[in-house]
């Protein structure tokens, strides 16, 4: 007989049956309603239990009869002829409902995989009212025809020498499962009587003269697609992925780059990444290899800095441990409430190694301002003269500081700004609690 071209390319639609289990409906909604004797083709499947736990509670059908194929997972079948079994992958369930039926298809398993189909079709009119029967088909009792191109199992009618298990079908339906070698045919006569359905489950497939791929034809036939996601001229693809956790921007980011440098391109194709996701996972990469280097150098700048000025190895140590502690807290009690860093609290560390030293220099310039001028005097007594005269302004100089920070985190909508304007307001009370009493205490005991 002469090639079938393809008359028509079906969308299947995301839908919801039973009790929230989540399908692909290819016949039986607004697309096509209706393909003689088909009424509903539906693909359920998935690895989250969540989309198929909840099953199909007993609900009647008349008039109809429906075909469930299984290829992963487990459903147990219960109806009220008293028929019932479990299914599992490989095992057909022919039900025909006749005069009226309640039945029930519930999945036996608590997680995993589950995969299967489920087709209904139309009785005629005059076995509507017929004794409804149901049909258990174990995977053992099904027949199989294999050769070098291809594996064909047959589920109803015949081919070559295999031939389904159930006969005397209402409508005289051929269903086959087949699987083919890639650059492979599969070529069967289908009687003119027939409508004819092909679902491709994965893969590429050429019919007759066209050629169908199962990502490409169901874009081609969404025209909201077209001119958004996909160019007119099918030249370029946008593949649009949010980013739901900006936590993992610079690992998504980096996976992201790995997949297309190690994609398969050819004919000049190129693969661009890019988007708020991508800027801000770049963004991140770079800044926290930035911040490797800064927050070192830093603190050996400001290390130098106070040697220089102060000529002494306690001169230099001291505003050193109150840096460190200072960091440590704040940065403490972010990982302790389990606050990750962002592109912009990457700064955080040199704003407080900077508000943090700012503090002992301070005191330590007054200390040695209260040492000329008191000479000989006991070493507790020109500590107290000192922290006598700073300890005010070092008080006002935090408490402004501390509002500025506060007023970032009361005034911003966004997480890393929050975030930074409540941890430089806690590493600046830190320091300024540090540089009061540690440093006091220090230099009591030292005599620099």
């Amino acid at each position: 007989m002469a090639n079938i071209e393809v008359e028509k390319i079906i969308e299947p639609v995301s839908a919801s049956d039973g009790a929230g289990v989540k399908l692909k409906r290819s016949i039986g909604t607004h697309l096509i309603d209706y393909h003689d004797p088909f009424l509903m083709l539906d693909e359920f499947g998935s690895e989250n239990k969540d989309d198929y736990i909840g099953g199909f509670p007993p609900h009647p059908h008349r008039g109809i009869e429906t075909v469930t194929y299984m290829l992963a997972g487990d459903f147990e079948h219960k109806d009220s002829t008293g028929g019932e079994g479990i299914m599992t992958a490989g095992d057909v369930q022919w039900m025909k409902t006749g005069s009226g039926i309640i039945h029930s298809e519930m999945p036996a398993m608590k997680e995993g995989k589950l995969h299967g189909f489920q087709l209904w079709v139309n009785m005629p009119a005059k076995l509507k009212m017929t004794k409804p029967e149901y049909i258990y088909i174990d995977a053992d009792k099904m027949s199989t025809h294999k050769d070098d191109d291809k594996t064909v199992k047959v589920i109803a009618g015949k081919f070559q020498d295999a031939e389904g298990p159930v006969k005397g079908h209402n409508v005289e339906p051929v269903y086959f499962d087949v699987e083919l070698e890639k650059g492979k045919e599969f070529n069967f006569d289908l009687p003119s009587t027939h409508n004819s359905l092909v679902y491709l489950i994965e893969g590429e497939i050429k019919i007759g003269n066209q050629e169908h791929d199962a990502i490409k034809d169901s874009i081609s036939n969404f025209p909201l697609y077209q001119g958004s996601l996909v160019a007119r001229d099918n030249t370029v693809t946008l593949i649009v992925a949010e980013l739901l956790d900006e936590t993992k921007s610079e690992q998504t980011y980096a996976n992201f780059m790995k997949i297309a440098e190690q994609a398969n391109l050819t004919n000049g194709e190129e693969i661009h990444v890019a988007g708020e996701g991508a800027i801000a996972g770049y963004l991140g990469a770079y800044i926290d290899n930035d911040a490797k280097k800064l927050n070192p150098l830093a603190g050996l700048v400001i290390t130098i800095i106070l040697f220089i000025a102060y000529r002494t190895l306690f001169g230099m140590l001291l505003p050193n441990i109150i840096v460190g502690a200072t960091v440590a807290s704040a940065v403490g009690v972010m990982a302790a409430n389990g606050i990750a860093f962002f592109v912009v609290t990457n700064a955080l560390i040199v704003i407080l190694i900077g508000i943090a030293v700012a503090d002992s220099i301070h005191i330590f310039s007054q200390y040695y301002e209260e040492k000329s001028k008191n000479i000989g005097a006991e070493q507790r007594v020109i500590v107290v003269r000192a922290m006598n005269e700073i300890w005010r302004p070092i008080t006002l100089t935090t408490m402004t500081t501390v509002a500025g920070f506060l007023g970032l985190y009361f005034a911003s909508e966004m997480p890393p700004f929050r975030y930074l304007g409540l941890f430089s307001a806690l590493g600046v009370i830190v320091a300024w609690f540090y540089s009061l009493t540690f440093l006091p205490a220090a230099l009591s005991l030292l005599k620099i």
